[in-house]
């Protein structure tokens, strides 16, 4: 069996697929012949067999019923019958020629039958037509009778024995089908196990080898991972396929790690030495690095609180100066306004005069019309008294008169109207006089309101005067405080940003005398590993 050992895994396999194939295929070869085997019979079956046996049965009947139509068509003597029984005949007669056709070995037997009835007919025929005649020697009927009755015997037991024939042998055609259908089932079933077996004794068999060779790389892997492990320890090596070359290259890569743990070994000691020494050296500089930052810090710290208050002074003389110009803009823009004030308060003066001058004149208009409206009154009271007289004259004059009392009528009601109006509108007059009276009087108040705003918005415009001149003073002496103090602030920003800039130059040096140091600590915590992880195989 070593050259099934030096076989590959996959050509195994292969090789089981391919046996596993060449069973399967004759075993469904075999059961290929015996399904065609039972179709051809169950075909023959269908086309001849059953069709025999049908014709048998029907031959059967028919023989019966034509021996029973002739004797009844004699004992009736009804020509019917004997037509019928003539139909019956034909019927048989063809029955047995298809028999000859489809069944080749019992042609001879069945030309015989077919004879014997073709001599039963005839003699039957001829009995029955002399008796329903009369034309037939009664002397000779039992001769004839005997003669026919044995040919009739033998013409049933002819087609009783053909039909027992067929029906055995349609028997047999199924019981053959079935012991094929049986024997083919048990073949099926017996090389079917054959491959089961088969196939399970040859899984069994890789699988064993897979097991074995891969338990030896899990038993020697478990022992190194446990640390129990010998390098120098080889696998045994069986055959050349996949498995034997993974034990081979485990073999040989154990080999390999071995010359490499021993070279890694020579290596630590001195690599665990240096990375301890590097470790202590980082530490010094780091802690002397770390002071040197704590002052630049220190420094740094205070140039900025220096340059903060530089800043704020700067800032504050600067908002002093702002403060001081935004003062003289609103000084000068309130003289201004004091200024226009006053001016308007002249322009008002002058108004409210000329306004209380013209509702004077007012109320004395209105004492003009006061006088006209009382002529006015006089005169509608005067012509509503001439109508008055003229609708009494009217009415002296009877119908000659009746148009002029309707002109006097509507010239009373006129006057009577006037009447009214004028006394409406001496009634606004009285109302009008009243308020330019008080318009007067309040014209009066703002003419002594609008002087004494005059005079102070005058004394105003002194005040901010002197103020405006005291904000230039002021806003110059802040212009030289800020000059002074933003050139304090420049100075103190460059030597914060020279301290920031020692101070960041620190950090970066302490940033990677840190990163050297992690380095050393992992170094020197790699180099115990590696020594503790080298001590664990056995060289």
């Amino acid at each position: 069996m070593n050259w099934f050992s030096n076989m590959s895994i996959f050509k195994k396999v292969g090789l089981i697929f391919v046996l596993s194939v060449i069973i399967f295929a004759v075993n469904l070869g075999i059961s290929t012949v015996a399904i065609n085997k039972n179709r051809d019979t169950l075909s023959f079956m269908e086309t001849k067999v059953a069709q025999r046996v049908e014709l048998a049965n029907q031959n059967v009947i028919f023989v019966q019923r034509l021996d029973e139509l002739y004797t009844q068509a004699v004992s009736f003597a009804d020509e019917d019958l004997l037509g019928n029984a003539n139909k019956t005949f034909a019927s048989l007669k063809d029955n047995l020629t298809n028999l000859s056709t489809i069944d080749q070995q019992e042609s001879a037997a069945l030309s015989q039958l077919s004879n014997s009835l073709s001599e039963y007919n005839t003699m039957t025929l001829s009995l029955a037509r002399g008796m329903l005649d009369g034309t037939i020697d009664m002397a000779n009927v039992g001769q004839i009778s005997q003669k026919k009755a044995k040919i009739f015997d033998k013409l049933t037991n002819g087609i009783t024995v053909y039909k027992a024939d067929k029906v055995a042998e349609f028997s047999s055609t199924i019981k053959e089908a079935g012991d094929r259908s049986e024997q083919s089932l048990y073949l099926s079933f017996g090389i079917g196990i054959a491959l089961l077996v088969f196939m399970a004794l040859a899984t069994i068999s890789i699988a064993r080898a897979i097991s074995g060779a891969a338990g030896d790389v899990a038993n020697s892997l478990g022992e190194l991972a446990d640390g129990k492990g010998n390098l120098r320890h080889q696998l045994t090596v069986a055959g050349t396929d996949e498995l034997g070359q993974v034990s081979s290259n485990f073999n040989r890569f154990l080999r390999l790690l071995a010359d490499s743990i021993q070279r890694v070994v020579s290596v630590t000691k001195p690599l665990l030495d240096s990375a301890s020494s590097l470790k202590e050296r980082m530490a010094v500089a780091t802690k002397a690095t770390k002071q040197q930052s704590h002052d630049a810090k220190t420094v740094h710290m205070s140039m900025e609180e220096m340059r903060h208050s530089v800043n704020d002074i700067s800032h504050s003389a600067q908002q002093a100066a702002e403060a001081a110009q935004v003062a003289e803009r609103e000084a000068t823009a309130g003289l201004a306004v004091v200024q226009r004030t006053v001016s308007i308060s002249q322009e008002l003066n002058s108004g409210i005069e000329l306004a209380s001058n013209s509702i004077n004149e007012l109320a004395k208009d209105t004492e003009s019309v006061g006088s006209i409206l009382n002529v006015i009154t006089s005169i509608a009271e005067q012509t509503n008294l001439l109508a008055l007289n003229a609708a009494i004259e009217a009415a002296r004059a009877g119908e000659h008169g009746r148009g002029f009392a309707v002109v006097a009528d509507e010239v009373r009601a006129l006057a009577s109207k006037t009447a009214d109006a004028t006394k409406e509108i001496r009634g606004v007059l009285e109302k009008l006089k009243i308020a330019a009276e008080s318009s007067v009087s309040t014209m009066g108040v703002a003419i002594t309101k609008s002087s004494e705003n005059e005079r102070y918005a005058k004394d105003t415009g002194e005040v901010l005067s002197s103020i405006q001149s005291k904000i230039v003073s002021i806003n110059s002496m802040n212009t030289h405080i800020a000059s002074a103090t933003e050139q304090q602030s420049l100075v103190a920003a460059h030597v914060a940003n020279n301290v920031v800039e020692m101070n960041a130059s620190f950090e970066q040096t302490l940033g990677i005398l840190a990163e050297v140091q992690g380095i050393s600590e992992g170094l020197d915590g790699f180099a115990n590993e590696l020594n503790h992880a080298t001590s664990q195989f056995k060289l």
